[in-house]
């Protein structure tokens, strides 16, 4: 047998068990590749893109076996909008991550605006909330009320009041538009340190919030009906799967010694030259979850390869798949034939299709 059949039996064997798959949905011209948050309903893909240029979001349907765009709505004069929440395809909430409003909106325009943060008080935990990274931590909808998960910024001063701030979860009545805090800054923050990078992904599952931070393999769960927020007990080997390597200590770095701009560089620096998760996404079909990980060379900051992690239903560690840089993880959803993942070559090849390849993990 020649090396050039081996070759391809080789590879044909490696697709057959991936069960490779593909969807492909046809863009608009006026927008491209980069999506924010994105959910598969009633049979429709639907993500939502940004001009920031031009101060307009767009939220696209399309139908999920053909790729035929069914209906593009058009959001004028916001900021940043990376999620949203369908209540029909015409009653849509949007979440203006510049203004920290949750607005709703009807056939695109707005009919009501509630201000989230400028209902925080000033906070003595020594972090400021804020809403980053929405496309992996979206708005999340249960018994009338939608609940999020806040970003910190570090301040320069000490904490004085450590877990009494309760500024890591909102939540927003809409019937009454009350504000509420609902669990406390988690503990991990003050035995280290992730500076800016206080970034989470989450997802709902019931009535719990499953939340799991950038630069580490710890879950956190919150419930929604009695507010405990409490982590699960991870295999020993799970300890190896640590995101961030060195992770920082309060040790690292006293910032009653340094000047706050000297603190908040060498921190920036370190994170973004450091393997990171960007998401998590549960697979109902199987019944386990997905995150990828971003795995970085420290010493020449640069990305080298995109990974997906497979967990179990108790988030212990299954396996871990290599994607390589061909892939982006962009509108990455999930249905019965896989996990399905943007092919940015094929974009970059033919920009007026979205192609999604279909990972069977």
């Amino acid at each position: 047998m020649s090396l050039k059949i081996k070759i391809s039996l080789i590879y044909l064997v490696s697709t057959i068990q991936l069960g490779f798959s593909q969807y492909k949905f046809n863009l608009p011209q006026n927008t491209d590749y980069n999506s924010g948050y994105a959910v598969v309903n009633n049979n429709q893909y639907v993500r939502i893109f940004n001009n920031l240029n031009k101060r307009e979001s767009f939220i696209e349907f399309y139908d999920l076996e053909t790729g035929k765009l069914n209906n593009q709505l058009t959001f004028k004069a916001l900021g940043l909008v990376e999620s949203f929440y369908l209540e029909s395809n015409k009653t849509i909430w949007l979440f203006d991550e510049n203004k920290g409003a949750l607005i709703k909106t009807v056939n695109g325009v707005k009919r009501k605006e509630i201000d989230v943060f400028g209902n925080i008080p000033v906070p003595k935990s020594g972090y400021y909330p804020y809403a980053a990274d929405m496309k992996w931590s979206p708005l999340h909808f249960y018994n009338n009320s939608f609940y999020f998960i806040n970003s910190f910024d570090r301040t320069s001063k000490i904490p004085i009041r450590r877990f009494l701030d309760k500024e890591f979860i909102q939540s927003v009545d809409i019937s009454t538009n009350r504000v509420k805090s609902n669990a406390s800054i988690p503990w991990l923050f003050f035995d280290r340190d992730y500076g800016i990078m206080n970034k989470f992904s989450s997802l709902r599952k019931d009535n719990i919030l499953i939340i799991a931070p950038n630069f580490s393999n710890e879950i956190m769960l919150y419930n929604l009906e009695n507010g405990n927020l409490v982590s699960p007990i991870l295999d020993e080997n799970n300890t190896n799967y640590y995101a961030a390597k060195p992770l920082l200590t309060k040790k690292d770095f006293d910032i009653s010694n340094i000047s706050e701009q000297e603190w908040f560089n060498k921190m920036q620096q370190h994170y973004s030259a450091n393997n990171e998760y960007i998401n998590i996404i549960y697979d109902p079909f199987k019944k386990q979850y997905y995150r990828t990980l971003v795995v970085k060379d420290y010493k020449l900051k640069k990305e080298i390869i995109l990974k997906i992690i497979v967990l179990n239903d108790k988030f212990n560690f299954v396996k871990e798949h290599n994607l390589g840089l061909d892939y982006k993880p962009d509108g990455m959803f999930v249905t019965k034939k896989g996990l399905n993942v943007l092919n940015y070559r094929k974009y970059k090849e033919n920009s007026d299709y979205l192609y999604f390849d279909t990972f069977n993990l």
